[in-house]
């Protein structure tokens, strides 16, 4: 190891040590010195900063792709936390300890998610799908569907009426953005007559028309209406019929898959 460059100052003789095989660069603020950077010839090559202090990053931080940055753990292994992979998809990692927590700005925990990818919040989830189908009926208002969930075993719809109503001689229809394939429950408020489709056919449901505690009385319909509550199995499209003589602001709720 040989000495090539060292500089200092009055009161700190070594601020930067340059050495044929590593190098430490430090400045000094207030009579003390800081590392800045700091060249190693074992362990990690290159050192930025010192514990204590802060590294302000004035430009972007800019990491290649499948590269991550990672976090030294308790029992000081290198974890991956954040990243891109080979495809360029964000990769957020837990650390060793199972938990990705988000805090809010007093350090309380707000949501948690678990190695099972389990989701804890304490706030409530604001979903609102952006540019939900919408159609116009042909006398009057709008038929909205908002498909909050549209997993392959679990969707959920809000059919929402406003001021609706199709005066026209013919039926009106809407898709929704993704279909029901294994059955799905239905209620309804104040809305016009609707066709449950699928496939450009009209599937039946079977609508409650009794209540008993051995179980309830179904009715097979192909068209339901207001105040009603069912099943039927296959939905991609609503459709409304013809000739409504009002108009009608109320929801069809869905829930199935």
């Amino acid at each position: 190891m040989l000495v090539v460059i060292d500089i200092g100052t009055v009161n700190i003789a070594k601020l930067i040590d340059i050495f044929n095989d590593h190098f430490v660069w430090q400045v000094q603020q207030s009579g003390i010195a800081h590392q800045v950077l700091k060249g190693q010839s074992a362990g990690s090559p290159l050192q930025l900063g010192q514990a204590g202090d802060n590294l302000d990053v004035l430009g972007s931080f800019v990491l290649p792709n499948n590269t991550f940055i990672q976090q030294l753990n308790s029992l000081a292994v290198a974890k991956n936390l954040i990243g891109t992979d080979s495809a360029d998809k964000v990769i957020i990692r837990q650390s060793s300890g199972n938990l990705l927590q988000i805090k809010d700005v007093n350090n309380n925990i707000i949501a948690v998610m678990d190695s099972s990818g389990n989701f804890t919040t304490l706030g409530y989830a604001n979903v609102d799908p952006p540019a939900p189908p919408v159609l116009n009926g042909s006398t009057s208002g709008t038929l909205t569907i908002y498909e909050v969930f549209r997993g392959a075993n679990f969707k959920i719809v809000r059919a929402a009426f406003n001021n609706f109503r199709n005066g026209g001689a013919s039926t009106q229809q809407l898709a929704l953005p993704t279909a029901f394939v294994s059955g799905v429950m239905f209620w309804s408020g104040d809305i016009p007559g609707v066709n449950f489709m699928s496939g450009g056919i009209v599937h039946n449901s079977q609508t409650l028309t009794a209540l008993a505690a051995g179980g309830g009385t179904t009715a097979a319909n192909s068209i339901f209406a207001n105040d009603s509550f069912g099943r039927t199995d296959l939905c991609d499209t609503i459709r409304v019929t013809a000739s409504n003589a009002s108009a009608h602001t109320g929801d069809i709720f869905m829930v199935g898959a």
